[in-house]
Parts: C-alpha cells; sequence; structure tokens
C-alpha cells in the first residue's frame, strides 16, 4: 500500500476532534493526499522536525542536559504555514466548483462551506492545538514515512 493510501485510510472521526480541528484535519489530509508523496512526506517533515519531548527537570539533571527555554517549545511555524496552505488550496478548489452546484440549496451548502474553510487559522491552531489534533499529524507522518 502506498504512503498517499495509508494517508487517505486516516479516519478523522476516531481522533474525537473539536469541529474546527475536524474541519483541519480533513483539509490537511486532503492537501497532503493531494501532493506527490515526497513533497507530502518533505512538508511533514518541516513540521515534525521541531516536535521534542520534555524531559522532567529531575529527569533532565540526571541525564546531563539542560532545562532551557528553547528545549521545551515545539515549533509551529511548519504547521501553521501548512494548515494555511492546506486552507487556501481547499478553498480555491470550492470557489473554482461554486457555480457548478445545480440547486439554489447545493450553492448556499458552498457557500457555507467556503465560509467554514476560509474561518480557519493556522496561528490560531497552533495556538490552541489538542492532544488529539496533535496524534492525528504524527499518524500522518508515519502514514508517509513509512514504506
Amino acid at each position: 500500500m502506498s504512503a498517499q493510501e495509508r494517508l487517505r485510510n486516516i479516519d478523522v472521526l476516531s481522533y474525537e476532534l473539536e469541529t474546527d480541528e475536524m474541519i483541519t484535519a480533513q483539509l490537511v489530509k486532503t492537501y497532503l493526499s493531494g501532493l506527490p508523496e515526497e513533497n507530502a512526506l518533505e512538508i511533514m517533515r518541516g513540521v515534525m522536525k521541531g516536535s521534542v519531548i520534555h524531559l522532567a527537570a529531575e529527569e533532565a539533571e540526571d541525564e546531563g542536559q539542560q532545562d532551557t527555554e528553547e528545549s521545551r517549545l515545539v515549533e509551529g511555524k511548519q504547521l501553521a504555514a501548512l494548515i494555511d496552505t492546506a486552507v487556501a488550496s481547499i478553498h480555491r478548489c470550492l470557489e473554482e466548483h461554486m457555480f457548478s452546484a445545480n440547486t439554489e440549496e447545493a450553492k448556499e451548502a458552498r457557500a457555507m462551506a467556503i465560509r467554514a474553510v476560509g474561518s480557519i487559522s493556522g496561528k490560531l491552531t497552533v495556538e490552541n492545538i489538542s492532544p488529539e489534533l496533535l496524534i492525528f499529524l504524527t499518524d500522518c507522518y508515519r502514514a508517509l514515512r513509512n514504506q
């Protein structure tokens, strides 16, 4: 099974995300699924490379490691950029197909979807990220990385 197929098999609903994060997760998954494998993996490597596991202060001292502010930070710029790029890509796609809707109800539904997608902000998502969304992103990275 290809990495893209493994990525497509990830069920966003199984992560029990809040509504905004569920939309964000689906947008990221859809965006990554549409990219060539190498590009998607490179993007996720950029997002995940800043991830660190912080040891408690006592454990860090025992291991001779310094407990610096920098060692406790997870870089969110790449993740925010990925989310914003995914939002823009899907938003553009929805707008392009806006007028292909057959009924007025379908056009209204598409307009609501466009507004919902447009309201997602990478920066705000990263600032308020849940453990569940982090697990989802880790699973996406694992799906792309494992061959």
